[in-house]
C-alpha cells in the first residue's frame, strides 16, 4: 500500500516501508542421502572455498606445488591420505586441509532407552551425520555458534519440534535480534534447535548464536526424520524423555561428552526467566521514562530519582 507517499510491504509483524525490507533467498544446499547415493569413500568431505567458489589443487602436499584441478565449493571428495597439512583426494590431487569439512563415522553413545535414530554433531569440521542404529543415512555441513561455548559439546535428546517458531535475544543479551518465523525447528536442549537459516549460506562453517543452522531443505529432512513424526495436522510438539533421540556434540577436546542435565537446565530456566522479567521491566521502565524526557524536556531526570 502507499501512504503519503511510502510504499508499504505487509509482513509477519505488520506493514513495514518497502525500503526498510530485504529479500533473502535461501539457499539451494542440501546433505547427502547415504542410503539412496553413498559416497565415494569413507572418510569424505566436502571441499569449503574460503570464497565460496573454488578451491585449487595442489599436484603435491606442498604450498609450492605446481597446481592441479580446480574443486568447486562443497564438491565431495573422498580422503584417501593425510600428510603434511594436505589431504590427496585424487592420484596427483592434494587440496590443504582447511578447505575441506571431513565427514568420518563414530560408533553410537551407550545411552540406555535412547531411540534407534540418533544424530552425531562434529563442531570442528561442521558436518552433521544421521544414523539409523549403526547406518549413517545422511550427511550434511552445518553452522553452529560463533563462539565455542554457544553449542556446547554434550549429549542430548531431541525435546521438541515446531514447524513455525520465533526466535528473539534474551534480554541479558548484549546483541539484539529477532526472527518471527523460523520454519522446521526441532530442539535438543532449552534455546538450542536444528532450524533453516534462510538468511544465510555459510554451512560448514560457525555461524550461529547457538542453534544448529541448516539449510531449509535440510532442516525439513531433520524435522520429518526425527522421532517422533509430526501427527497429521499437526505444527508443534513435546518430545517425551523416556526413548528419546540422541543428538552427541562433540569436537576433538570433548571427544566423549557428557550427557547433558535436563533436571538442572529446568532449575536453572527458572531462575533465568525471574531474571529476564526483572530486566524486561527495568528496560520497559527506561524506555518509558526516556519517552516522557523527550515529550516534556523540562521535566526532571528520572535518573536523578532515588534508588528504589
Amino acid at each position: 500500500v502507499d501512504i503519503d507517499g511510502t510504499a508499504y510491504v505487509k509482513t509477519s509483524v505488520g506493514w513495514v516501508a518497502a525500503s526498510d525490507v530485504t529479500k533473502f533467498r535461501p539457499s539451494t544446499f542440501a546433505g547427502i542421502d547415504l542410503v539412496a547415493a553413498p559416497p565415494p569413500a569413507w572418510p569424505f568431505a566436502w571441499v569449503y572455498a574460503a570464497d565460496r567458489k573454488k578451491v585449487v589443487a595442489r599436484t603435491d602436499a606442498a604450498k609450492k606445488a605446481p597446481k592441479g584441478t580446480t574443486f568447486a565449493h562443497r564438491a565431495v571428495v573422498p580422503v584417501l591420505e593425510e600428510r603434511d597439512g594436505f589431504v590427496r583426494v585424487a592420484d596427483g590431487q592434494w587440496i590443504d586441509r582447511q578447505s575441506l569439512r571431513i565427514a568420518r563415522t563414530r560408533p553410537r553413545p551407550a545411552i540406555a532407552d535412547a531411540h534407534a535414530k540418533w544424530i552425531d554433531l562434529d563442531r570442528d569440521e561442521q558436518v552433521l551425520i544421521a544414523y539409523d542404529g549403526d547406518t549413517p543415512v545422511f550427511a550434511t555441513l552445518f553452522s553452529s555458534g560463533r563462539r565455542k561455548n554457544d553449542t556446547p559439546p554434550a549429549i542430548y535428546r531431541i525435546r521438541s519440534k515446531s514447524a513455525l517458531t520465533k526466535m528473539s535475544a534474551e534480554e541479558q543479551e548484549a546483541s539484539f535480534y529477532e526472527v518471527s518465523e523460523v520454519p522446521w525447528a526441532t530442539r535438543f536442549r532449552s534455546g538450542l534447535y536444528f532450524h533453516a537459516a534462510y538468511w544465510h549460506d555459510r554451512f560448514g562453517h560457525v555461524n550461529s548464536h547457538g542453534c544448529v543452522n541448516l539449510s531449509a531443505l535440510d532442516a525439513k529432512w531433520v524435522y520429518d526424520w526425527t522421532e517422533p513424526v509430526m501427527p497429521a495436522g499437526w505444527s508443534e510438539l513435546e518430545v517425551p524423555m523416556a526413548g528419546a533421540m540422541v543428538v552427541r556434540v562433540f569436537d576433538a577436546r570433548h571427544f566423549d561428552p557428557p550427557v547433558f542435565d535436563y533436571v538442572k537446565e529446568a532449575e536453572e530456566r527458572v531462575k533465568i526467566r525471574k531474571r529476564e522479567e526483572r530486566l524486561k521491566r527495568q528496560r520497559l521502565a527506561a524506555e518509558a521514562a526516556a519517552a516522557a524526557a523527550a515529550a516534556d524536556p523540562d521535566a526532571p531526570d528520572a535518573s536523578d530519582a532515588p534508588a528504589p
